[in-house]
């Protein structure tokens, strides 16, 4: 029998966080993009029932994300992709392969593209 890997990408979602190593970078939200890489070990049952509760709802996640982050100060783009891969994994079930990327494009002259910091279980090629 052939071996099925299935998984899901989320990609760029916009989420608006206090994030910054300076008070006054955290005094005002920004706004952060996150792709989400989940490696499903045994494909959903939802790919033979086409039924909604029988997979992850993306919409459902990203809600979770964004009501769990919304009050919360962060320092590092380090801990704050720790923290999302957090969440993420109390959602969805252990043997889930779950990687995170955060981007973010903080004024520092000559960065014209941002700064992505990636944490997860696959060493996924973004």
């Amino acid at each position: 029998m052939m071996n099925i890997h299935s998984g899901i990408s989320l990609h760029e979602i916009e989420l608006n966080v206090l994030l910054g190593w300076p008070q006054q970078e955290r005094a005002q939200s920004q706004n952060v993009l996150v792709d989400i890489h989940i490696h499903f070990k045994t494909p959903p049952q939802g790919c033979i029932t086409d039924n909604l509760d029988e997979t992850y709802c993306y919409d459902k996640l990203i809600t979770t994300l964004k009501e769990k982050l919304a009050k919360r100060e962060f320092h590092l783009i380090e801990h704050l992709g720790h923290e999302i891969y957090q969440i993420i994994k109390s959602y969805i079930t252990a043997e889930t392969c779950i990687t995170t990327r955060v981007t973010k494009h903080p004024k520092i002259e000559n960065l014209k593209g941002g700064v992505s910091f990636f944490y997860g279980d696959d060493l996924v090629k973004w």
